[in-house]
C-alpha cells in the first residue's frame, strides 16, 4: 500500500482529534512530521496536542523549532508561552510573550496573558500596566470574543484594586502632614477611579481645579528674566556639545514588547534627541561637566522637584524635517519650560488650539497635558533647553502633598 501523504496524515489526525482519539492524533502527526520535519504547521499542531496530553516539555521543544523557522509568527510565540506556563517556567513564559509582543505590540491575548503572569508573580505594577494596555485596546474594539469576557473583567477589577491600593498608600503617606487640600483629595479620587478626568488629558496623574490654559502667563514665572539673560552662555555650551556629538540619545526609547502608538517614526531615532543634565531628578555628572554654567544656573531655578524623581532638564534637538506627533503629558502638576537657543525658520509648536514659533532667548511655559505637537520644516537643527517647573497655580500645601504622592507613584508596587 502506498505511503500516506502529509496532507492525508493531517486530515486523518484532525478527524482523530475531533473523535477524542488524542493518542491516535499524536501518532499521525508524528508520522507527518517525519515526512516534513521543518513544517511549522505540523510542529505547531503536534505541540498543541502534546501540551493537551500533559507533555509540555516536548511541546515546548516543538514550539521552539517552529519559532526558529518562522520567528515573526506572534501566534507561535503565544503558544510557546502557554506551554511554558503549563510547565511553570515563568521566565520562559515571559520571554515568549515579550517576543510575541515585539512582533505584534497590540496582540490582545499576549498582553492579557502577560498581565496574568505578572499577577501570578506578584509584580503588581507590571500586571497593572499590562492589564491597563489590554483595557485601552478593548475600549476601541466593537466585538469582544465572549470567551475573553471573564478574563477582561478580571483585568478591569485588578486595575481598579491596584489604583485603590496606591490611593490608600498615598493617603497614609500624606496624613502625617498638616497640609490639606480638597483638590488633592479629588486628585486621589481620580487616581482610584472614583472620579472621571475631563480636560486636560494627562496620561498618569490629574490634579483638579487648575486653569486649563495652554500657555501660562510669563508673569507667573518671575525667574524667566534670569534664565533669558543667560541665553548666550547656554547656547555656547549647547553648540560645543553638538559639535562634540557626544552624550546625545534618542528622546523616545520604547521597549520592543511595548506598544509604540504614535511614536513609531521617532522611537530610538536621533531625529528627536536629548542631552540630559538632570533626568528624573538625577544629575548627569558627565553632561553637567560639559555644560558647567548651564548646570549651575539650573540648580538655582525654582523647578519642579521630587527627590529621586524630578526635575528633568535637557537640551532637546529636533533634526530637519522631524515632527513630534500630537500627544499629551503625564500630569498637569508640571509646567514645561522652553528656552529656545537655535531656531531656524519654519519651526513651531502647537499647544491646544494655539500655534507659536519659538523665539531665540524668549522663555515660555505650557501645560503639556493639553495636546501638543512640534515640527522642524527647515534644513537646520532646532535646539532648546527644557526644564520642568511646578504648575504655578498649585499652592505650597498642594506641592508638598503632590511631592509625597509622586514618590509613592514612582516607587514601585502597591502593598498587597
Amino acid at each position: 500500500m502506498a505511503e500516506a501523504s502529509t496532507s492525508e496524515l493531517l486530515a486523518e489526525a484532525q478527524r482523530a482529534s475531533a473523535a477524542g482519539a488524542a493518542a491516535r492524533a499524536i501518532e499521525l502527526l508524528r508520522s507527518a512530521l517525519a515526512l516534513e520535519p521543518d513544517n511549522p504547521q505540523i510542529l505547531n499542531m503536534l505541540a498543541n496536542r502534546l501540551c493537551s496530553a500533559g507533555e509540555p516539555d516536548s511541546a515546548c521543544e516543538l514550539f521552539r523549532r517552529a519559532t526558529e523557522i518562522v520567528p515573526d509568527a506572534a501566534e507561535l510565540w503565544l503558544n510557546l508561552a502557554g506551554a511554558e506556563r503549563f510547565r511553570r517556567d515563568w521566565e520562559g513564559e515571559e520571554r515568549a510573550l515579550n517576543r510575541a509582543l515585539a512582533v505584534e505590540p497590540y496582540f490582545l491575548a499576549a498582553l492579557l496573558q502577560r498581565g496574568e503572569l505578572y499577577e501570578r508573580l506578584e509584580r503588581e505594577s507590571d500586571a497593572a500596566r499590562s492589564f491597563s494596555a489590554v483595557l485601552t485596546i478593548v475600549s476601541q474594539l466593537d466585538n469582544i470574543p465572549p470567551a475573553l469576557q471573564p478574563r477582561l473583567q478580571h483585568a478591569n477589577d485588578f486595575v481598579g484594586k491596584h489604583r485603590a491600593a496606591l490611593t490608600e498608600r498615598i493617603r497614609k503617606a500624606t496624613e502625617r502632614t498638616a497640609a490639606r487640600s480638597p483638590r488633592f483629595d479629588y486628585c486621589l479620587d481620580v487616581l482610584s477611579g472614583r472620579q472621571r478626568i475631563y480636560l486636560p488629558q494627562p496620561t498618569r496623574l490629574y490634579f483638579p481645579g487648575l486653569p486649563a490654559v495652554a500657555f501660562f502667563d510669563r508673569a507667573l514665572f518671575p525667574w524667566f528674566d534670569q534664565l533669558e539673560a543667560a541665553t548666550d552662555i547656554i547656547r555656547g555650551e549647547l553648540l560645543a556639545v553638538m559639535a562634540a556629538d557626544s552624550g546625545m540619545r534618542p528622546y523616545i526609547d520604547i521597549a520592543e514588547a511595548d506598544p509604540v502608538n504614535q511614536w513609531d517614526k521617532l522611537n530610538r531615532s536621533l531625529d528627536w534627541s536629548a542631552f540630559f543634565l538632570w533626568e528624573n531628578g538625577v544629575r548627569n555628572e558627565s553632561n553637567c561637566a560639559a555644560c558647567p554654567e548651564t548646570a549651575a544656573l539650573v540648580e538655582q531655578l525654582p523647578l519642579f522637584t521630587v527627590p529621586r524623581h524630578a526635575p528633568t532638564a535637557m537640551f532637546s534637538i529636533l533634526r530637519p524635517g522631524a515632527h513630534i506627533p500630537p500627544h499629551t503629558g503625564d500630569s498637569n502638576m508640571r509646567a514645561v519650560v522652553h528656552l529656545p537657543l537655535v531656531v531656524p525658520p519654519d519651526c513651531a509648536f502647537r499647544v491646544g488650539a494655539e500655534e507659536r514659533p519659538w523665539v531665540e532667548g524668549v522663555a515660555s511655559a505650557f501645560d503639556d497635558t493639553i495636546e501638543h505637537e512640534a515640527w522642524n520644516r527647515s534644513a537646520q537643527a532646532r535646539a532648546i533647553l527644557i526644564v520642568d517647573a511646578w504648575n504655578p497655580y498649585l499652592t505650597e500645601d498642594e506641592r508638598e502633598l503632590l511631592s509625597a504622592a509622586e514618590q509613592v507613584l514612582k516607587s514601585g508596587d502597591a502593598p498587597s
